[in-house]
């Protein structure tokens, strides 16, 4: 390159802006980019997070509230919903369809595992600017025909679709 085109210049956002400069970037965008995607990464995984401490917790509130029995009989079944909702890349409604289903028929409490499941899967679409919008009776008959029958993942989908709204 000789001299006359490093003296190039361009009228970029009211600054000069050589040749050069155009290199340093070229140069520099790998490095750039890199850190762009490490810090959307880190923000990323910064987001709400369910826990099997959290579960728990609404649980021992929906018992002392309404009364039945206090305890845990399947912890694994709570880590496996933790971990599923946490780390799968699905849309919310399958996530909350996981919560409804595995907590209702896979009866890892004692004692109010649909009204658990159902406080949990709104308190989650709340963490994510969503709610359930229906009535009682709507949400009661839902997860009646829940525990008795069991579901799909696909027809709790449509059912949440149907019903969850943005905050």
């Amino acid at each position: 390159m000789n001299k006359e085109e490093n003296k190039l210049t361009y009228d970029f956002i009211g600054t000069n802006f050589g040749w050069n400069d155009v290199k340093s970037l070229l140069f520099y965008f790998p490095l750039i980019f890199y850190y762009y995607v490490r810090y959307v990464k880190n923000v990323w995984n910064r987001r709400v997070k369910l826990t099997v401490e959290k579960i728990i917790e609404i649980h021992e509130a929906i018992i002392e509230k309404y009364g039945g029995e206090s305890g845990i009989l399947n912890r694994g079944e709570l880590e496996y919903i933790v971990d599923q909702v946490n780390h799968e890349s699905t849309s919310i409604f399958w996530k909350t369809a996981l919560i409804l289903r595995n907590i209702t028929c896979g009866h890892p409490f004692l004692d109010g595992n649909k009204r658990t499941a159902l406080e949990v899967a709104d308190t989650y679409l709340r963490m994510h600017g969503y709610k359930i919008a229906t009535s009682t009776k709507e949400k009661v008959d839902f997860m009646l025909n829940l525990a008795t029958y069991g579901m799909e993942l696909d027809d709790i989908i449509a059912w949440l679709k149907r019903y969850v709204r943005k905050l």
